[in-house]
């Protein structure tokens, strides 16, 4: 994983889909600039949740976007004259990166991120933001308490810089190496020594054996999670 910028685990995910590999190698020669959507972009959009296609090489998330209507570190925002964040707050704060992308609606997603964690901002005009110093930021009230605040809390966390974890994710991705073995020609014996030592499989290993038995759980829980699974997780 690249440390020097949060992991996602649902890409970590999708980015193993074979389906969505066979997908990215069939478009990617229609897609163009990394900044706008395009046509081609819908239909991963439609299957995957994504607003543009992303090569599945890269590990890094950096410019990956998600559907606003799946994931829940999105909002869309309405700019204002006043309120308590501005844009230029985000642009000039510290160690806080930003990525762009137009959508074909003519709205504008900016993606803020740290190290540990992502939140994505919807406005629905994309010109809207020439004046950085003085427009603020401003939730609408429609939606539901428990979401809108705890988007603030996440923005807020990212905004001060603070690192966070998700140890359910952590231990997914230990999973996902599972699958990651298995492509690469590793047994399932193979597989339980790396993760539990050569010792207790010697000792353990048997056709009805918890041990071949939780393999098999853990094959079958990562595909699961790389095939539909990682929606959960946007």
């Amino acid at each position: 994983m690249n440390s020097e910028t949060y992991t996602d685990f649902a890409w970590e995910c999708l980015r193993r889909n074979k389906l969505y590999i066979k997908d990215w190698y069939s478009f990617k020669n229609q897609e163009t600039s990394q900044e706008y959507q395009n046509d081609i972009d819908l239909i991963a959009k439609k299957k995957w949740g994504l607003l543009k296609f992303v090569d599945p090489n890269h590990a890094t998330p950096k410019g990956v976007f998600w559907s606003p209507e799946l994931s829940r570190r999105s909002t869309r925002i309405i700019l204002s004259n006043n309120g308590y964040l501005t844009w230029g707050n985000i642009e000039n704060t510290p160690n806080l990166e930003k990525k762009k992308l137009f959508l074909l609606d003519g709205s504008l997603c900016v993606k803020v991120f740290n190290k540990s964690n992502y939140f994505q901002f919807f406005i629905d005009d994309a010109s809207a933001l020439n004046d950085r110093s003085n427009i603020f930021l401003y939730v609408p009230l429609c939606l539901n308490n428990n979401i809108s605040n705890k988007n603030i809390d996440i923005i807020k966390n990212i905004i001060n810089n603070k690192i966070e974890g998700d140890d359910k994710e952590e231990q997914y991705l230990t999973l996902l190496k599972t699958v990651d073995d298995l492509n690469k020609g590793f047994s399932h014996r193979a597989i339980a020594s790396e993760i539990f030592g050569e010792q207790l499989v010697e000792r353990e290993w048997s056709s009805d054996s918890w041990l071949r038995s939780n393999i098999r759980y853990r094959i079958k829980k990562a595909t699961n999670l790389i095939n539909t699974g990682y929606l959960n997780y946007i």
